[in-house]
């Protein structure tokens, strides 16, 4: 068993370790991931006036044995419009050399992938009407006047009108208005959705500056894990200088993580689920603010659904392969995360 330096989420009253045996070391070393074969485009999505419209899916899916895929959803869209089922219907479509082990042919669950519609007639600058409300919500953003700043903000970001260029920065905004306000999980949220990999959302100075933003976020969050990604993302992007605050911190998080004391993430439910990848392979949920009602894990080699009970700690087998959790329950729910060695 593990503890909580926090005593509020005390000592679990039981632990679950989930059906199914690690895979010895020689099976691992024999396990290769899917690769693609066929990935039919998807159609560029319009408006009402049939006018192109700029935007993002991410999605995740299942790689079966067969090659094909299964179990497709959505979990971030802009604009908020995008239809479901055109994109599943697509992504349904999708053919794969199937992932393995020692040769025989396996299903892959943990897969997550971006879909950009990126129109080639719109030219990647900030659109005249969005640099005017940007240029008006800074200026509340000068006077203090956050709550109006956030609720201009929104309903820029609702309209759906918005240029790949809007939306990057526009979002960098959302995310500092929400920081002032002491909304950090809000804050977070913000700026991870403009700085995941493999969006064109930001020149390369925009990127060093969100990826700056979303450093201290995490360390703030708890997130030393995903701390660190960040600071490695942003040397990708050009040198750090030794004095830089997200360097200073490196070497603590790493000397953090190599030590034995848990890993303790702090999440609150804004969508259909709070999503993290583990890096351990025990975990426990504490510090309960709201109600959870499942979590469900995918893995490289199983998906598993977990009823969520209080002090309870689970501990996946390392012959899954790398897992993603995903926490549901009431939005507003806030809780620790736990991860242990």
């Amino acid at each position: 068993m593990h503890s909580s330096t926090n005593s509020s989420f005390g000592k679990p009253i039981a632990a679950v370790a989930l059906a199914g045996l690690a895979a010895p070391l020689a099976a691992v070393a024999q396990v290769v991931p899917p690769t693609p074969i066929e990935q039919p485009s998807f159609e560029q999505p319009t408006n009402r006036f049939d006018m192109p419209v700029e935007g993002w899916v991410v999605i995740r899916y299942s790689v079966l044995a067969d090659g094909t895929t299964a179990n497709l959803r959505i979990i971030d869209r802009m604009p908020a419009t995008l239809v479901d089922r055109e994109i599943r219907t697509i992504g349904e479509r999708w053919t794969f050399e199937p992932a393995t082990d020692g040769g025989t042919p396996i299903d892959w669950h943990n897969n997550e992938a971006v879909v950009v519609f990126d129109p080639e007639m719109i030219p990647f600058e900030p659109s005249p009407p969005v640099v005017r409300d940007y240029q008006a919500i800074e200026e509340l953003i000068a006077a203090g006047e956050y709550e109006d700043a956030l609720r201009m903000s929104r309903r820029l970001i609702e309209t759906g009108n918005l240029r790949l260029a809007d939306i990057g920065v526009i979002f960098v905004q959302n995310s500092n208005i929400h920081t002032a306000l002491g909304n950090v999980h809000e804050a977070y949220e913000a700026i991870r959705r403009v700085t995941y990999p493999g969006l064109p959302l930001l020149q390369t100075s925009e990127l060093a500056v969100a990826l700056a933003i979303r450093n201290t976020l995490e360390l703030r969050l708890g997130d030393v894990v995903g701390a660190l990604e960040t600071f490695e993302r942003r040397t990708e992007l050009g040198p750090v200088p030794d004095d830089d605050l997200m360097a200073t911190r490196v070497e603590r998080i790493r000397t953090a993580l190599d030590g034995d004391a848990a890993i303790a993430v702090q999440g609150k439910i804004l969508g259909d689920a709070w999503q993290h990848e583990l890096t351990r392979r025990t975990f426990a949920i504490g510090d309960l603010e709201g109600s959870l009602s499942r979590i469900n894990v995918e893995c490289d080699q199983r998906r598993i659904e977990l009823e969520y009970s209080i002090d309870v700690e689970w501990s996946l087998p390392d012959g899954w392969g790398a897992c993603t959790a995903f926490v549901e329950g009431r939005s507003d729910t806030e809780f620790v995360f736990y991860e242990f060695r």
